[in-house]
């Protein structure tokens, strides 16, 4: 397989040069375009009003390696501009810390998925949760591949992304492979309010991160309880199918509204 690979960690991260030695390792053709610097949290932002650069990255892996100065999303868009053919797959992680539930819509990791996914090109994101070693990261790498490897890439839906997560455990500790929704549990993380010398008003995050509790079967539920989850992620809602429960707009009315 031709494999984009990309993350949101950025091009020195550990989590990616595992999944590239483990793809060169296998054989395959790997691209690998990644932010210049870390881009956590970025979303499916890109740059419109800069230049994007770039510069190559020598020996990473025996792959071919970019560096860009832009988001995530980015990556993928100029990953397309360099390839002389379309990538098989577009591959985005390995991620330091989970992107389940709720960080689904924040994630750089699966925003670069999505791009590909949005280009046609079927999409994994990958990632392990908080203070996973090298080990526990590169059987992930393994498991990752393998599963890119035994799907049926030419049924996959436009817009899909494969979201695949693992808790920090050595791998002979995963209970195993779970399908399952994403859990809509949401952070509850609070802003501390500061004043600097100059009297300026500043908001820091506040550390950790606070949050509901996941519904059973959900990712972050299975997670905590040392499974590997699998998330299918769609592109656009579905809401409009239930918008009768919550909205009272009259359709007909609608179309004749100034």
């Amino acid at each position: 397989m031709f494999i984009l690979m990309t993350n949101d960690d950025g091009i020195d991260s550990s989590g990616l040069r595992l999944l590239v030695r483990e793809a060169v390792r296998r054989g395959h053709r790997v691209l690998c375009c990644a932010p210049a610097a870390q881009q956590s949290a970025a979303s499916q932002r890109i740059q419109l009003n800069t230049p994007i650069m770039v510069h190559r990255v020598p020996d990473l892996e025996g792959a071919e390696a970019w560096a860009v100065s832009g988001t995530p999303a980015d990556c993928v868009r100029i990953a397309l501009e360099l390839c002389d053919c379309r990538p098989d797959v577009c591959v985005s992680g390995i991620n330091d810390g989970e992107n389940a539930g709720c960080a689904v819509f924040y994630s750089g990791t699966i925003a670069a998925a999505r791009e590909g996914a949005m280009h046609g090109i079927p999409a994994f994101a990958v990632s392990i949760m908080p203070h996973a070693d090298e080990e526990m990261t590169a059987a992930l790498a393994d498991r990752a591949l393998t599963l890119a490897e035994h799907c049926r890439l030419d049924r996959f839906p436009r817009l899909a992304v494969v979201n695949l997560n693992a808790p920090a455990l050595p791998a002979d500790s995963w209970k195993g492979i779970r399908y399952c929704p994403v859990s809509q549990a949401f952070y509850r993380d609070t802003y501390e309010r500061r004043t600097s010398p100059r009297g300026q008003d500043y908001f820091w995050l506040s550390a950790g991160l606070p949050m509901e509790t996941p519904e059973p079967g959900t990712d972050y539920d299975l997670l905590r309880q040392g499974y590997l989850t699998v998330s299918v992620l769609g592109g656009y809602s579905d809401m409009n199918a239930q918008a009768d429960r919550f909205l009272t707009l009259d359709p007909q009315e609608s179309c004749h509204a100034r």
